[in-house]
């Protein structure tokens, strides 16, 4: 369909120019809070600024994980005084250290998934004394 020369009604422009001409729609996924986060980042104190750089910097990450687990680490982490994610970071690096040492095969604790996405699933709620 060809457009008139002098019709009034225009096609939508394309995401990245409307950011750049700064009528961005809202809730854009790509381009929508390019100008907030500028405008954010301007009004930063320089601590503020040197903060946002140190959280950027750090690696973290977020697991689905039972909710007696959590709690179990933050009354660890509770009666020891510590960070919670401490006791987290540690126990991981134990654990990882355990298998690769070979003192913990996790493949007695796999069952069959019910995902698509997995093979295998670990199961969480099994007995650890051995």
């Amino acid at each position: 369909m060809a457009v008139k020369k002098n019709s009034l009604e225009r096609r939508p422009l394309d995401a990245a120019v409307t950011s750049a001409m700064g009528d961005e729609p809202a809730g854009d996924p790509l381009y929508g809070d390019i100008q907030e986060r500028a405008r954010r980042a301007r009004s930063q104190t320089a601590a503020q600024r040197k903060q946002a750089a140190r959280d950027a910097k750090r690696n973290k990450v977020t697991y689905d994980l039972p909710e007696e687990v959590s709690e179990q680490v933050t009354r660890l982490a509770e009666a020891l005084g510590v960070p919670p994610a401490h006791v987290a970071g540690f126990l991981l690096r134990y654990g990882l250290a355990a298998v690769e040492d070979g003192r913990v095969d996790l493949r007695r604790y796999r069952v069959i998934s019910k995902s698509l996405r997995y093979e295998w699933s670990l199961d969480l709620s099994a007995d650890f004394a051995d």
